[in-house]
């Protein structure tokens, strides 16, 4: 059975915010109108809401795997500190990193974030993503600079495949950490319909590099 909606406002994206209107929802949550005020004031039973609708939160930029380090970095220490405290603290029990992780998750998932484009260097974070009520797309983050790239690519793409059935791409770190022949290999392993994502200019120093 269909139902209606209404709030204060809506925000239907293609179009300016309507004050007041409805939204007209399937039995399985597809929305099959959009109604201003006028058009939605002489319907019955319509459900209405203080504040706002508006469409699913993409996060097009996630650690998932590190949740357990929310709190643990010290803030504005600059990018070199950032890392290195990164390598030093990651390392924690499954149980923990696994937990805190669910937690990350189910916080996105009431902050109204249905999808995330997650960086991921570990396998680790999948069984989450199978559970999840959110839309998960992995980025097999690579990098490497002063070795041999082969052994690189081919780790990357192992870990894709090991996503599966999630959807997932090889990408590269950033540009000061991945070589050009690392960046050529990615290239052979990207299908033309992949999602990609690079860390870039985060810094001063970056932006300069660039």
């Amino acid at each position: 059975m269909q139902k209606i909606i209404s709030a204060d406002w809506i925000y239907p994206v293609d179009a300016d915010p309507i004050e007041n209107g409805a939204l007209v929802i399937d039995t399985d949550g597809t929305i099959l109108k959009v109604l201003t005020a006028p058009e939605a004031a002489n319907l019955e039973g319509v459900l209405h809401y203080d504040g706002m609708l508006i469409p699913g939160l993409i996060n097009t930029h996630c650690h998932l795997e590190l949740s357990h380090m929310k709190g643990l970095i010290e803030e504005q220490t600059g990018l070199p500190n950032f890392i290195k405290e990164i390598l030093a603290q990651r390392q924690q029990p499954t149980e923990d990193i696994l937990a805190a992780m669910k937690r990350a998750d189910e916080e996105m998932y009431h902050n109204g974030i249905v999808a995330v484009g997650d960086i991921s260097n570990l396998l680790l974070s999948k069984s989450v993503k199978e559970q999840s009520k959110i839309y998960y797309h992995t980025f097999v983050e690579v990098f490497g600079f002063n070795r041999p790239s082969e052994p690189i690519i081919e780790s990357g793409r192992q870990l894709k495949d090991d996503f599966l059935p999630l959807k997932a791409s090889v990408v590269p770190h950033a540009p000061y950490s991945v070589s050009s022949s690392l960046f050529e290999k990615i290239a052979t392993v990207t299908q033309d319909d992949d999602v990609s994502s690079i860390h870039n200019q985060e810094t001063m120093g970056e932006t300069e590099l660039f």
